[in-house]
């Protein structure tokens, strides 16, 4: 049995606590059920009183003032808080307040309502309860829009979070419906305040900037514009990574000491692998270390051979 609960105010009563919730106030007895009470005709204040679910009826509209009332996506999905009594939820969009043109119809049984390919255009919500009886209460209106056209592409390259190996980028993406040209921006910040490139009006899928990129992660997006040059939102956006060039490892012994120095890194630190074979699978010493001089101590006699890898953030 699913249990609402209510607390007890000054001068609540079973009779009173039933005229608010019970579908039948009349069958106020049915609380003494659930409810152990000295005076079911004067409640102390703060008694929690447990009302089953399926004897209740829904009173209250949904709240929605804190619905969102823009959408950049044909697909929304709005979650409103649960009404007590409600077993389920009927949720309606329409071109008008009045609902005579009726977009899409749903039903949940969650204080939610997901709608697909909406248009864009001003929209109403509509939504109400409906009780274990299926009565539908009371409406709640809402109303948001909808500016998803053209649709933004499906970036492809490069993936999201890669690391490029070198210092130019060939930037994919996939068609657009209604899509006639493309604006792409490539940045070094997540507001695209700082960017390196802001190109209008590509025609194709693919954009190779000229701007020799230096070792940085950088963010790209692009948007849609459509026949009459009315652009789209722009896509989610997507991150890379330009390494730092290689480094260049100098090795020095004195007095059998051996130590290493890594010029051209401007990292914090290093993973250093010393091997005795080239397929660098007879591992001799594996470390990361901070700065860029490492000590490495006496050696045996041997060929050995070192390899460096910066870390950065990107890995």
């Amino acid at each position: 049995m699913c249990l609402f609960t209510h607390t007890a105010q000054a001068g609540d009563s079973l009779v009173r606590v039933a005229n608010r919730y019970l579908i039948k106030p009349a069958e106020w007895q049915i609380l003494l059920k659930y409810n152990a009470v000295r005076d079911p005709r004067q409640l102390a204040v703060g008694t929690l009183i447990k009302i089953p679910v399926a004897a209740m009826r829904v009173d209250p509209a949904p709240t929605v003032t804190k619905l969102p009332t823009q959408f950049e996506k044909p697909g929304v999905r709005f979650v409103f808080p649960a009404l007590p009594g409600a077993v389920s939820y009927r949720a309606q969009i329409a071109f008008d307040n009045a609902f005579t043109n009726l977009v899409a119809n749903a039903t949940s049984a969650s204080p939610d309502a997901a709608f697909v390919n909406l248009p864009d255009h001003t929209l109403f919500l509509r939504v109400r309860g409906v009780d274990v009886n299926g009565q539908e209460d009371k409406d709640a209106t809402h109303i948001f829009s909808v500016n998803a056209r053209p649709l933004p592409p499906t970036l492809v390259q490069p993936r999201d979070k890669s690391l490029l190996s070198g210092d130019k980028v060939t930037l994919v993406w996939l068609p657009s419906p209604d899509a006639v040209v493309y604006r792409v921006q490539v940045g070094a910040d997540v507001s695209f305040l700082k960017l390196l490139v802001d190109q209008n009006g590509v025609a194709g899928v693919t954009l190779t900037p000229a701007a020799t990129l230096k070792p940085a992660s950088y963010l790209w997006r692009v948007a849609s514009f459509n026949t009459k040059n009315e652009p789209g939102p722009w896509n989610e956006v997507q991150s890379f990574t330009v390494p730092s060039s290689a480094p260049v490892i100098n090795a020095t012994r004195v007095r059998g000491e051996m130590s290493l120095e890594i010029g051209g890194s401007t990292a914090q630190s290093h993973q250093v692998q010393i091997v005795r074979d080239e397929k660098f699978t007879n591992l001799v010493s594996d470390r990361v270390l901070a700065g860029n001089k490492f000590e490495l101590g006496a050696l045996a006699a041997n060929a050995y051979y070192v390899r460096v890898r910066t870390n950065t953030d990107a890995g």
